[in-house]
């Protein structure tokens, strides 16, 4: 019984939901640099997988996260600490239940020379059914 569910688990996760459905792959990124010259010190990424047919989204995969660190920023002491909170949120359109998802990551990097430094990321991945995607990321002092 249990091959059994597992199977048919894999095969709804393979198999776009319902006839016409198509989906695509997301990633958001923010990129944090040097204020002078613009180096890239790190980047956090957010990556998931939606699938849509036009006017909702028929399934959301797992949202990764990503973290990249620099030489100079590792050079330069900061260092990731985790995602520190998480949301998801299945937001109307005009015409259609589960029109779009609005999925939000916080990250959290710090860099300890003499004192510490915290840095929040917030990831905002918008993705709609009829295919479109948004993004609007913001950066807070901790």
């Amino acid at each position: 019984m249990r091959v059994l569910t597992a199977a048919l688990i894999a095969l709804s996760l393979a198999v776009p939901a319902g006839a016409g459905a198509h989906c695509a792959h997301y990633a958001n990124s923010y990129r944090m640099g040097t204020r002078v010259g613009h180096l890239k010190l790190f980047t956090t990424t957010a990556s998931s997988v939606w699938c849509y047919d036009g006017h909702r989204v028929t399934r959301l995969g797992s949202v990764r996260i990503y973290p990249s660190l620099t030489d100079l920023g590792s050079l330069l002491g900061w260092e990731f600490k985790g995602v520190v909170a998480r949301d998801q949120r299945v937001l109307a359109v005009p015409g259609a239940r589960r029109g779009a998802y609005r999925i939000r990551r916080v990250v959290h990097w710090q860099q300890c020379l003499k004192r510490c430094f915290h840095l929040y990321v917030e990831l905002n991945s918008y993705l709609y059914g009829s295919g479109w995607t948004s993004r609007r990321n913001r950066v807070r002092n901790g």
